[in-house]
């Protein structure tokens, strides 16, 4: 017996010892006769993966490709899921309070003030003895405030700031940069870039506005633009695809809206928020568009379109 052998055994229990140094090399394997490794199988699927490749959020000329095909759906939806995810772990941006999609949150504010945040919004809040300020860095909030404090709350949206005193309103600011102001009671003094000088707003007043060019005040539309707060979104003589713009931010899928003509079809409409999917079931009683749904993927299509062949719509 071999006492060195003996102890290798004795400390490692079921492993063969190595082989000597001077041991003969292993000989090198014949490619004719090598076996080439087993190929991975796709759990409970009978079908091969699409060779589909996404960088980001898939396009629209993907959906159109793999939805209808039974391969491409469990990939389709994958790459919405991952989409999503890698964005919300790169997100580096804290904020005093946000919501996500679909969310609202309501608190009071330290001098007594209420604020209520929309829809996937983000503030940051400095309410002191010197200053009582509000930063809107995405989305929409409502804001109630008491005539207590002894000067007026500053609503920055950085293309613009709104001043209030003793009064409710909404200011909303979109991804694009635009600045939307909604009073419901009492005034609010609004500058911004595109304004050439501070616009006073009374109750039922709305203004818009970007970098350069504003709507003008528009007189008793405020109702609408504050029907968020009751769960829901009113439209009068909207194009659709604006409507649908609108509706999917209170919605976690992702969305494909209608493009040419349909899409600027006019209509007047109320979406509840809780009933989001009946809405887009009345669609094609009224238009020619058929909705499609894969997995987390909502998609608007106009009825009779040609359907993108894969392969050119993956180039």
């Amino acid at each position: 017996m071999n006492p060195l052998s003996d102890f290798w055994k004795k400390k490692n229990p079921g492993r063969p010892p190595a082989a000597p140094r001077d041991a003969a090399p292993a000989a090198a394997p014949d490619p004719a006769t090598e076996q080439p490794p087993a190929s991975p199988r796709w759990h409970s699927y009978d079908y091969e993966p699409p060779a589909t490749v996404f960088v980001g959020v898939p396009k629209l000329g993907e959906v159109e490709a793999l939805a209808g095909t039974r391969a491409g759906r469990p990939a389709l939806a994958a790459a919405v899921v991952l989409a999503v995810t890698a964005g919300l772990w790169w997100s580096n941006e804290r904020f005093d309070a946000e919501t996500g999609v679909g969310e609202s949150r309501t608190m009071r504010l330290a001098d007594g003030s209420q604020l209520q945040l929309d829809t996937d919004t983000a503030v940051d809040i400095e309410v002191g003895g010197r200053e009582r300020r509000v930063g809107l860095a995405r989305g929409g909030i409502y804001v109630e405030t008491t005539s207590v404090a002894p000067r007026p709350l500053l609503i920055d949206a950085s293309i613009g700031q709104v001043r209030v005193h003793d009064g409710a309103l909404s200011v909303r600011r979109d991804r694009d940069g635009s600045v939307a102001v909604a009073v419901e009671r009492g005034e609010a003094e609004v500058v911004g870039t595109a304004l050439d000088e501070p616009a006073v707003l009374r109750a039922g007043d709305v203004l818009r506005f970007d970098r350069r060019v504003h709507s003008g005040v528009r007189h008793e539309e405020a109702p609408r633009a504050l029907a968020w707060r009751q769960g829901e979104l009113q439209f009068e003589n909207e194009a659709l695809g604006r409507v649908m713009d609108e509706v999917r931010r209170y919605d976690r899928r992702l969305w494909y809206g209608p493009v040419g003509v349909v899409a600027e079809t006019r209509l007047s409409t109320v979406v509840a928020f809780d009933h989001i999917d009946d809405w887009l079931d009345t669609l094609p009683q009224t238009l020619p568009l058929d909705i499609v749904r894969v997995g987390p993927v909502v998609w608007a299509r106009e009825r009779g379109a040609p359907a993108a062949r894969p392969a050119e719509a993956l180039r």
